[in-house]
């Protein structure tokens, strides 16, 4: 009996990686997330997001009660009101790594950092993706911004406890060059994993979805029968590999398919499936 769902966001349970609005919902799926509240399955996110956007969809939906959600690829985990195994970049190490990247200019367009809370920093704070995305997260009360360079917030507070570090590219032929820079250095340091076509984040190397499966697995005495996943992308293959009900959605790559159980159109459709398994 599937106990625990555990969601990414970014085109999983989010519309083509929010780029209409911050919390893109298809009408099937909000129905879907209002079934599944009576359904017995507890809806956890897992996302390279702030938990912060996690919590405010369970919240939205009335969905938090019990439920548990892991942000910046498992850097931090919420699990009922308190927060649990931070793991951090070190900021140094941020540092260094952004001076790789910038020997390649055509490649990337921007980089942030997220601490381990609310606060991020763009290394081009003022491009209009970043004000669009900054005046969403401001209208719906979820993270703080500082308008100070990426490099220049680092400097000024070497303590940072930072989460993730990402780098954003106009394709994947970009990012994977950007990709293999970085592993060149730090493969053995951090988990580094692409997301989106061109959207390569660098975490703790203990910070990873599956870490996150298994926590809830042993935290609350789960099986790997009971608990079903479903992702999009590379950096959900870790909880793939946790789980023995794995779903993944139509448009992700080859290669993160053939990791799945199911491949599903929708959240939706994964949710009526489970709902379904657990009938039978």
């Amino acid at each position: 009996m599937i106990k625990y769902l555990v969601c990414d966001l970014d085109d999983t349970l989010l519309y083509k990686h929010g780029e209409s609005w911050l919390f893109d919902l298809t009408e099937r799926n909000k129905k879907a997330l209002r079934k599944i509240k009576n359904s017995g399955i507890i809806l956890c996110i897992a996302s390279g997001r702030t938990y912060l956007h996690g919590k405010k969809i369970l919240e939205m939906f009335d969905l938090l009660d019990g439920a548990l959600c892991c942000g910046l690829n498992g850097s931090i985990y919420y699990d009922n009101g308190e927060l649990v195994l931070p793991k951090i970049v070190k900021p140094q190490d941020v540092l260094d790594m952004v001076e790789m990247v910038e020997k390649y200019p055509e490649h990337y367009f921007n980089m942030q950092i997220q601490d381990l809370g609310e606060h991020r920093n763009y290394y081009y704070p003022n491009r209009k993706p970043v004000e669009k995305y900054k005046k969403e997260c401001e209208d719906l009360q979820i993270g703080i911004w500082d308008d100070t360079p990426l490099k220049d917030a680092v400097m000024e507070n070497l303590n940072m406890e930072i989460g993730k570090f990402s780098i954003t590219s106009d394709s994947k032929e970009s990012s994977s060059l950007l990709e293999a820079v970085i592993r060149e250095k730090y493969e053995s340091e951090y988990t580094i994993t692409r997301s989106g076509k061109g959207y390569l984040e660098i975490t703790n190397l203990e910070a990873n979805k599956g870490n996150f499966i298994r926590y809830i697995k042993e935290t609350y005495h789960v099986s790997r029968d009971e608990i079903a996943v479903i992702g999009d992308n590379y950096n959900d293959i870790s909880m793939f590999e946790e789980s023995d009900v794995v779903f993944c959605m139509a448009q992700a790559d080859d290669v993160v398919k053939e990791k799945a159980d199911y491949v599903v159109q929708d959240v939706a459709e994964c949710i009526d499936m489970c709902i379904q398994m657990n009938k039978k």
